[in-house]
């Protein structure tokens, strides 16, 4: 099972989020150093980069999906 860059959109806007207000709620999950920009959550739903387990903990923490979801069928 690969990484589905198309679930982030879909459980970003599912959630309501637009990328800016997905990267505050991340924000909350994540040490300082590690806070995303909205440029990255832009190439995690376009596939040009995947995101990290503690990336994808955190955006699974703010949208209420599991983290399976992500790379499921």
């Amino acid at each position: 099972m690969g990484f589905k860059p198309e679930r982030v959109s879909k459980a970003r806007e599912n959630s309501g989020l637009s990328q800016f207000a997905l990267v505050r709620e991340m924000a909350k999950h994540l040490p300082d150093d590690k806070n995303p920009t909205p440029q990255s959550v832009s190439m995690w739903e376009r596939g040009t980069t995947q995101p990290g387990a503690e990336y994808l903990w955190a955006f699974s923490k703010a949208t209420g999906y599991d983290m399976e979801y992500f790379f499921g069928k």
